[in-house]
This record gives structure tokens, C-alpha cells and sequence, in this order.
């Protein structure tokens, strides 16, 4: 499947478990694709009917094909659920929006002057007139309330969950620990950060940090999940070779070492 962001993490395992239920539901449930690399759900082992539009999905496209109504025509649908904060949108009254967080107000200066011209043209007429809107905390439904003045009885918090059929206790803690001194040359106790790679996460203030600590010679090494990082980071690195950068890592892998970390 390659690299998966938060919000894209998020969807997945929601289309997974919306097939594992499926037989379940009282409503039926048809996805809807836009690409064109000719990736299908069942790719993925997804037995869910889906449309596929093929055409790249950006913004610029979708905003044409919006006000013409195409996603209703390809799949008929009653309701809409956008998983990815916002979209423009066939029917904003039949849309369901799950807003993952307002970064743009809590963290302005990390977004360009178009993502913010987009946010006050597109994102806030959506949530101020969509069906309903799912988030995954209180403290986010708070600022959607606070800053887009959005009714809070539309604001519904469903917390995220846990794959607990892959992310559960190791039952051989020491076959565990030789594992990863194998696979990462990780041979001490660790402290352990995933999503580094936003300024927001203070990763950087985490190594400065952990390199003061390092002088009184620490049980614990630093890992850290990262794929891309600058020459400032390098820099940090070369200075300390108790942390450790790991790339690419698998779910099985982020399970083992979520395992392994103090």
C-alpha cells in the first residue's frame, strides 16, 4: 500500500471495518474512488460495490465537477461521508464531514495563504451547513464550536480505535527484544516517538532534549519513526548515536516496537 498519512490511516481502517460489518449494517454502503492507476478495493481484500471516477483527485477537478453533480449520478447516494476534513461537495445537506482537527486556527503559520483561502471559502461554509460533523476529541470539538461557530449538537466526538486483532501485547518480550537488536540494531531500552515530521510534534526539541540527557549517560537510547527529515536533523544525529531513525516501518514492525519501548 506504501506510506500512510494520519487522516489516510484513519480511513482505511474505517473501510476495513465498515466491510467487516457490512452484513450487519441497516443501510448499504458504496465507495467511491477517484484515480487513475486502476487500484480497486479489492486490491486491499475490500469487498465493498465501489464507483470510480477516473480522474486524479485534486482540487481544482473536483471543484468542477461539484456543481454538476457526478458523484451523485455514479452512486446514488442518500448520504455522503467526506473522511478527509473537507471537499467540495455535490450536496453539502446530505455530506458528512469528519474534521480530524483545526490546525488552521490553532497552528496558522504552518499553512500556505492558499490553504487558508481555501479554508474560508470552501471549509467553512461546509461545516456551518453539512449534515453532521464527526471528530475525534472533545478538545477538537471545542475549537470547531469556538472558532467556526458550528452547533455543537451537530458536532458528534467518536474517539479513534485500535486494531486490536494486530496491535496487542508481545507475548515473548525477550525473543522480542534479540528481534529488534536484529532488525534495528536497537540493543538498549528505548524511548520511542512515531509522526515526527511536523514541526507541531517538537521532534526537534525531543533530540536537543534527549542530547542533554545523553551527557549522563542514559539506560534508554531515542527512536524515532521518521522519512523525511533535513540536513538540521543529520546534524543532531551525527552528535549522538544513541538515536535512532527508522523509515518505511510496517504495521507489524510499529506493533513490535511499540512493544519493545519503555
Amino acid at each position: 500500500m506504501g506510506y500512510l498519512t494520519g487522516v489516510g490511516r484513519t480511513t482505511f481502517e474505517l473501510v476495513k471495518e465498515i466491510d467487516r460489518l457490512k452484513d450487519e449494517l441497516p443501510f448499504d454502503v458504496v465507495l467511491y474512488l477517484q484515480n487513475i492507476r486502476g487500484i480497486t478495493p479489492a486490491d486491499f481484500g475490500i469487498s465493498l460495490p465501489y464507483k470510480n471516477l477516473h480522474l486524479p483527485f485534486r482540487d481544482y477537478i473536483n471543484k468542477f465537477i461539484s456543481p454538476v453533480h457526478v458523484r451523485t449520478v455514479l452512486t446514488r447516494y442518500d448520504l455522503w461521508h467526506c473522511p478527509h476534513n473537507s471537499d467540495y461537495v455535490d450536496n453539502v445537506s446530505k455530506t458528512i464531514f469528519t474534521m480530524h482537527d483545526m490546525l488552521m486556527y490553532t497552528y496558522p503559520t504552518e499553512f500556505s495563504p492558499e490553504a487558508h483561502k481555501k479554508f474560508e471559502n470552501v471549509v467553512l461554509h461546509n461545516m456551518r451547513s453539512c449534515r453532521a460533523v464527526i471528530t475525534c476529541s472533545q478538545s477538537t470539538k471545542n475549537d470547531i464550536v469556538k472558532y467556526i461557530g458550528v452547533d455543537p449538537d451537530k458536532i458528534h466526538v467518536i474517539y479513534w480505535g485500535i486494531n486490536h486483532r494486530l496491535f496487542k501485547p508481545y507475548p515473548d518480550k525477550e525473543y522480542l527484544k534479540d528481534k529488534l537488536a536484529k532488525k534495528f540494531a536497537i540493543n538498549n531500552p528505548y524511548f520511542f516517538s512515531v509522526s515526527c515530521g511536523y514541526k507541531r510534534k517538537n521532534t526537534i526539541e525531543l533530540i536537543h532534549a534527549y542530547n542533554d540527557l545523553a551527557k549522563q549517560n542514559p539506560v534508554n537510547d531515542l527512536v524515532l519513526v521518521w522519512n523525511h527529515y533535513g540536513k538540521d536533523v543529520e546534524e543532531l544525529l551525527r552528535k549522538n548515536p544513541r538515536i535512532h531513525i527508522l523509515k518505511n516501518i510496517s504495521d507489524e514492525n510499529l506493533m513490535e516496537l511499540y512493544n519493545g519501548a519503555t
